[in-house]
């Protein structure tokens, strides 16, 4: 049976000098993938302040669902939502309806490019406002041993 794979980060950062801050940071990222098709989702947090005023803070999550066509092509969907306290972003999500390619697929390395309109939601500064975009993504990514992954994307 196929499972889950799931990993999470932490992480703190403290700077001194010049300025004096403080940022806290974590995600989690879990995958599984079945025979024609895969799924996605995380989550990843981060707060931080400069001399006690905050400079940081963001919350963002994802999932996406992959549905293979042929052994390469796939068609998919991915919803993403965006909270950034600092920018004024009381929310963003974003809905993308994808079609996706792997130029290199192997057992544990594959590099990958998606593209897609996407719908966009969002309140900034209060104000509440929707648009289309068009969304272009790449992912590589190798699985060096069942412990040590180390992935690209942009």
């Amino acid at each position: 049976k196929p499972k889950w794979e799931t990993s999470a980060q932490a992480g703190l950062t403290v700077t001194s000098g010049n300025s004096e801050t403080v940022v806290f940071g974590g995600g989690i990222q879990t995958a599984r993938k079945w025979e024609k098709s895969n799924v996605a989702a995380g989550a990843d947090v981060a707060y931080g302040t400069d001399r006690g005023n905050k400079n940081t803070e963001v919350f963002r999550a994802y999932g996406q669902f992959n549905q293979n066509l042929t052994e390469r092509l796939y068609i998919g969907l991915r919803l993403e939502g965006l909270h950034d306290g600092v920018a004024d972003v009381n929310y963003r999500v974003t809905v993308s309806p994808l079609v996706g390619y792997y130029f290199i697929k192997r057992e544990n390395f594959f590099l990958r490019a998606e593209t897609g309109p996407s719908a966009v939601f969002e309140r900034v500064a209060g104000i509440d406002d929707e648009y289309i975009v068009w969304r272009v993504a790449e992912r590589l990514e190798w699985k060096i041993n069942e412990r040590a992954k180390l992935w690209q994307s942009v």
